[in-house]
């Protein structure tokens, strides 16, 4: 498994740098590799060679389990790099997920960064990542996807976000809206799923929707504002995916993150997770009763038609790109971590995450053959069911499960560590 490059899977989670004086030229060009929706090269981790993963915009690390374990035995990261001494710690006795390494060194192409905060993870199968928000603090770096090359500038970038962990300056106290106008558009796909078909056109009138799917620290403020409990808390429970499988676990709630553990501070940004149909639901009840406006969730045409961009379409595959890697995070570029909001590129209509990250409840209740009998005009879905709509993919999902057509659903009391919801305002 260790010979030759060695993969490690690592994705992201808090980076601090510092930099070797490492810049001969004005600027170090870095070829990459294309592997799928994946951008990678091959660098140096603590002296040990890697394939590294070029992201384009994250500033987080992580490590699996057996990666690290591999580079602590082998003398690669030492034991006092290890912190907060949560070593052997796991049942099996392994280093335990969420534990905090610090890689020494990690060096592409003469390109250095130091002292790199990395958090050990369940993924197995993704190698380092480094995101384009974290060479970013080396200096001005530009991709070429065309050419498959990263371009690192020298000299800090003047234009640097205050908070990499809030770069669009997200209040918990206000939602963010972009107005849709109406239009008319061709839903579903016949190339697809079954239950994307048949395509079909909708009309839809206008509507303003979250430019971010409601982050944690928003619902934190209806939960202090009203005392709410959530289906989880009320429950005890919630499902838990990890290693490829669905775990019926205790404890976990909205104040907990995708691997488990109590969210930090830098976590606020991230879209809320172990919430049920039925909390988004009461968050958009109180965001009425606060604003006098009509808060709701999405019908699945309304978020279909801003997914696609509205009436500035380019018809794309996924929300804004047809390169899942400009726009969305999914099984391929997020090793199972939820990300802060915005992080990649917004579609025409600059809504964020739209494709991957968590998926979104919509208000729809499910039909495997809705689309057969769909109202041609503002179409709410079946008058009942058992199953709600959820939209959009999320980071355990390839990127065919987050195309712009796909289909998902779930019973309104799954609350789980890949579910949130983003808001509507009716005109």
């Amino acid at each position: 498994m260790y010979l030759g490059t060695i993969k490690l899977n690592l994705i992201a989670l808090c980076m601090f740098f510092s930099l070797f004086p490492v810049w001969a030229k004005a600027q170090t060009v870095i070829k990459l590799q294309k592997e799928g929706t994946m951008y990678t090269t091959d660098g140096l981790v603590n002296g040990l060679k890697l394939k590294l993963m070029i992201a384009t915009a994250t500033f987080e690390v992580g490590i699996s389990q057996v990666e690290a374990m591999f580079m602590i035995k082998n003398g690669y990261i030492k034991k006092e790099d290890v912190l907060d001494e949560k070593f052997y710690e796991s049942a099996d006795g392994d280093i335990a997920l969420g534990t905090e390494v610090i890689l020494r060194k990690i060096d592409m192409s003469g390109v250095v960064l130091t002292d790199v905060k990395a958090l050990v993870i369940g993924s197995l199968d993704a190698p380092l990542l480094i995101g384009q928000n974290a060479l970013n603090k080396l200096g001005k770096i530009t991709m070429d996807y065309n050419n498959n090359t990263l371009t690192v500038h020298s000299g800090p970038k003047k234009d640097l976000a205050p908070d990499p962990n809030n770069p669009h300056k997200i209040d918990n106290e206000k939602i963010e809206l972009v107005h849709v106008s109406g239009g008319s558009f061709s839903m579903g796909s016949e190339e697809g799923k079954e239950e994307e078909t048949p395509k079909h056109t909708v009309k839809v009138k206008g509507f303003s929707i979250g430019k971010f799917e409601v982050t944690v620290g928003q619902f934190r403020v209806f939960v202090e504002a009203t005392s709410y409990r959530t289906t989880a808390e009320n429950e005890g429970n919630a499902l838990f995916y990890h290693d490829g499988k669905w775990e019926d676990q205790s404890g976990l709630n909205w104040r907990y993150n995708a691997f488990g553990y109590r969210h930090k501070s830098t976590e606020d940004n991230q879209p809320v997770i172990y919430v049920s149909w039925f909390d988004a639901q009461r968050y958009c009840d109180w965001m009425t009763s606060k604003t006098g406006k009509h808060y709701r969730l999405p019908t699945e045409a309304e978020w279909e038609y801003a997914a696609k961009g509205g009436s500035k379409s380019q018809k794309t595959k996924f929300s804004g790109s047809n390169e899942i890697e400009e726009v969305g995070w999914c099984k391929g570029n997020s090793g199972s971590q939820i990300m802060n909001v915005g992080l990649k590129k917004p579609n025409e209509l600059g809504i964020y995450d739209m494709t991957g990250n968590a998926i979104e409840y919509c208000s729809d209740w499910y039909d495997n053959h809705y689309y057969r009998y769909s109202s041609a005009e503002n179409p709410k879905g079946p008058e009942d069911g058992k199953e709600k709509v959820s939209r959009g993919g999320s980071v355990i999902n390839a990127a065919a499960d987050a195309r712009n057509t796909d289909r998902h659903w779930d019973v309104p009391a799954t609350r789980c560590n890949y579910i949130g919801f983003r808001v509507v305002v009716e005109d």
